[in-house]
């Protein structure tokens, strides 16, 4: 048995004498130098040594095993500066980002300061690190607004006419920009909320009309219709039709008899209405009367629709649709 054990162990003994001395392998970083070592020393000091990798005062290395490789990272001390507000920090830092560094210090940069570089990028030996201050101005200035033009009507004056009882007044109202600068220079604005100083005052307008009709129906007399002048009007036949309001910018208006299109033009439905009747239009409830009109324009509507034309848009808005009494004169 003693015989059998001693055979083993001369067979073994060159395999274990070759294991004993061949080179150990290691991968080493030191920046962005990568080596490969190969060699008898096992201790990461004698390998960084032996590679001719000194440390200086703050320098450290760090060691991975991931199974039967080995890695030894050095990492250098690098040394910053940070300027901020007139001061200037030291700062250690072994190549973390920027951000991280100054999380580590414990720098909260305050809503209006700007890092000099993006807080991910990587630090190094000598790097200078500066937070800028912004300023911000605040720059008003006054915004006048046009006064609104209200219209009234009345039978004071001749149907058409007009006068103008109140000229208006603008609005003023103020606005207020927050430019933002960095080193002298504009970075950004942010538009505040602004503020009235006073309300605009309408222009108030009074046009002459008939407010109202008074129909008188005799037997045996024909339809007749009278306005608060007293002037009595025939009529053939009553319509009731939906109104709209349109308008055309100055001197582009034609109709479609070819001429101008002015207040008093309607846009009919032929077939209903015929080119060149004589109408006169008052709403149903006898709050808007539109008065004497002219059939000369048609729209892309069919039935009992009338299209009433007016100078101004905002006469239009005013009026909106309305149910209309169409009297054929």
């Amino acid at each position: 048995m003693k015989y059998k054990l001693f055979a083993l162990v001369l067979l073994a003994a060159p395999g274990l004498l070759w294991l004993w001395a061949r080179p150990a392998q290691c991968l080493v970083t030191d920046g962005g130098r990568t080596v490969l070592y190969r060699g008898q020393e096992t201790r990461a000091e004698e390998i960084l040594a032996d590679l001719g990798l000194d440390l200086g005062p703050g320098d450290r290395w760090a060691e991975l095993t991931a199974g039967a490789s080995r890695y030894i990272r050095v990492q250098r001390l690098q040394r910053l500066t940070l300027r901020r507000g007139g001061q200037a920090l030291s700062l250690e830092s072994y190549g973390e980002t920027v951000g991280a560094l100054l999380r580590r210090y414990g720098v909260v940069l305050q809503p209006c300061e700007r890092l000099c570089c993006d807080a991910a990028l990587p630090t190094f030996d000598g790097m200078e690190i500066r937070v800028t201050a912004a300023q911000c101005r605040v720059q008003t200035e006054t915004v006048l607004t046009p006064p609104r033009t209200v219209l009234y009507y009345t039978d004071c004056l001749a149907p058409g006419e007009q006068t103008e009882l109140s000229p208006g007044s603008p609005g003023q109202s103020r606005s207020a920009r927050a430019v933002v600068y960095e080193n002298g220079r504009q970075t950004g604005s942010i538009l505040l909320p602004g503020s009235e100083i006073c309300p605009a005052r309408d222009r108030v307008v009074l046009r002459g009309v008939d407010l109202g009709l008074r129909v008188h129906l005799r037997e045996g007399d024909p339809p007749r219709l009278h306005t608060l002048g007293g002037k009595a009007l025939e009529y053939r036949r009553v319509l009731h039709v939906l109104a709209t309001a349109y308008t055309c910018p100055e001197g582009e208006g034609v109709t479609a008899l070819g001429t101008r299109a002015r207040v008093g033009v309607v846009a009919v439905d032929p077939q209903l209405i015929p080119y060149g009747t004589r109408l006169y239009i008052v709403s149903d409830d006898g709050a808007y009367v539109y008065g004497f009109a002219v059939a000369e324009d048609c729209g892309s509507f069919r039935g009992s629709r009338v299209d009433l034309y007016f100078d101004t848009l905002q006469e239009c808005w005013d009026f909106g649709v309305r149910a209309c009494t169409v009297y054929v004169l």
